[in-house]
């Protein structure tokens, strides 16, 4: 669920309740953990054999982001102002909106995400979740739509199980244009492994996979969204030369970058 609606300025978890279609009943929950900067949090129904035994329910499956096109058709489930389960449909304006320095990033849309769909699924025509309704930007000339992706999803569920927060993996690295790298910070993880200011990096070796990078915003999803606990080869083109670097990242947790956006 969206961490924003149940946390208040104070830090204080508000009164959670879930409730299901056609049905009047509430049933009390409580907030495990959540993450503030991407803004997603865990909640634990506090009779979940009450709340089974009387509901039947399928689970939506994440879709894999990788897969996930710009102009692809999608829709997103809410209940903005109070108008219960409604449904708007879009397509994907854009797939990785990084705000800021933040090593988070999010979906753009152009489908209705208003006050009360924070926290619902955005859901592509195969009725997976590509990504968690967020926030609806807007100003006089039109608005669109902000949405978890479901890499980070998984990222944020991952980490809090594992590690109790959130890790963004890093290398250390400031990436211009076209995935080439700009600048490195001395005695950080891509100058310890010999990478060099102008390399174009054109494909990452993970331990399961090979990612062909598309660009800059691609080079950075798949870097931060991976475990910094797993190193990884970064193929970049040096010249006129492919050569393969050998990386063992490290990390920031999320609680660092908010400290250092309260610095600045």
């Amino acid at each position: 669920v969206s961490q924003s609606r149940y946390i208040n300025v104070a830090g204080k978890t508000l009164s959670l309740k879930v409730m299901v279609e056609d049905s009047s009943e509430e049933y009390p929950a409580e907030l495990v953990y959540g993450d503030e900067l991407s803004d997603i949090a865990v909640i634990r129904l506090k009779n979940w054999g009450k709340f089974k035994s009387e509901n039947e329910f399928q689970y939506l499956t994440l879709a894999d982001y990788n897969d996930v096109r710009q102009g692809q058709e999608v829709w997103a489930i809410g209940h903005p102002w109070g108008l219960t389960w409604s449904i708007s449909r879009g397509i994907v304006s854009g797939i990785a909106r990084r705000p800021g320095d933040n090593p988070t990033f999010l979906l753009q849309t152009d489908a209705n995400i208003f006050q009360g769909n924070s926290g619902g699924p955005l859901l592509n025509s195969m009725g997976e979740v590509i990504a968690m309704d967020s926030i609806m930007v807007a100003d006089k000339g039109g608005s669109y739509g902000m949405a978890i992706p479901s890499v980070i999803v998984n990222k944020v569920l991952h980490d809090l199980e594992k590690h109790g927060e959130v890790r963004w993996t890093m290398m250390g690295v400031i990436v211009a244009k076209n995935a080439v790298i700009k600048e490195i910070a001395p005695d950080k993880p891509a100058d310890n492994a010999g990478l060099q200011v102008g390399d174009k990096v054109v494909a990452i070796e993970f331990e399961n996979r090979t990612v062909q990078i598309k660009n800059t915003d691609h080079l950075v999803m798949e870097i931060t969204t991976s475990d910094p606990d797993s190193p990884f080869t970064l193929n970049v083109k040096r010249g006129e030369k492919i050569i393969k670097v050998d990386v063992r990242p490290t990390f920031m947790p999320s609680s660092a970058f908010l400290e250092k956006e309260v610095k600045k």
